[in-house]
């Protein structure tokens, strides 16, 4: 779940619909809320989401008793400040260890360092079981590149065989 994405005049510029939160920092999330947020944990590692949980925890917030990402900067290809991952946005998905274990990166501690076993494979479930034929179909209907659509299928399938 995110925020309403507008279309904006500008091709480099995004904009969503306003939503009052209820809370805005992963800091602030309860145990419930923390649980309801890691479910989502496989869909930030395989899109390479770093910055899931915000250099300040203010990347999750709730409104209507629904946890949103609220910033995906971080995603695919380029960092959150915009600068480009090159190599390191690659067909293996080390986040699924990096976003539970990089002490550099706090905020993601707080929200997924302690994830069981079984909810880590849960949270992969929901990558894996994506049709390839429709990451296919969403990357190129929006603009995106064949390019893309391999390395994120080829990442798919990484997830598929990870062993925790």
């Amino acid at each position: 779940p995110t925020l309403t994405y507008l279309l904006t005049k500008a091709p480099d510029q995004i904009a969503t619909e306003w939503l009052q939160l209820d809370k805005k920092c992963v800091a602030h999330l309860s145990e419930s809320e923390r649980k309801q947020a890691q479910r989502w944990f496989g869909v930030h590692a395989w899109m390479a989401n770093w910055d899931a949980a915000g250099f300040n925890g203010d990347n999750q917030g709730v409104a209507n008793g629904t946890v949103l990402t609220l910033d995906v900067g971080g995603a695919l290809n380029f960092r959150a400040m915009g600068d480009p991952k090159g190599k390191a946005f690659g067909s293996s998905v080390d986040e699924l260890n990096v976003l539970r274990k990089d002490e550099n990166n706090p905020n993601a501690l707080k929200l997924f360092a302690d994830m069981s076993l079984e909810e880590i494979k849960q949270a992969i479930t929901v990558v894996v079981q994506i049709p390839d034929e429709q990451i296919h179909r969403i990357i190129l209907d929006h603009g995106g590149r064949q390019t893309l659509v391999d390395q994120m299928i080829a990442r798919k399938a990484y997830m598929a065989s990870f062993n925790i």
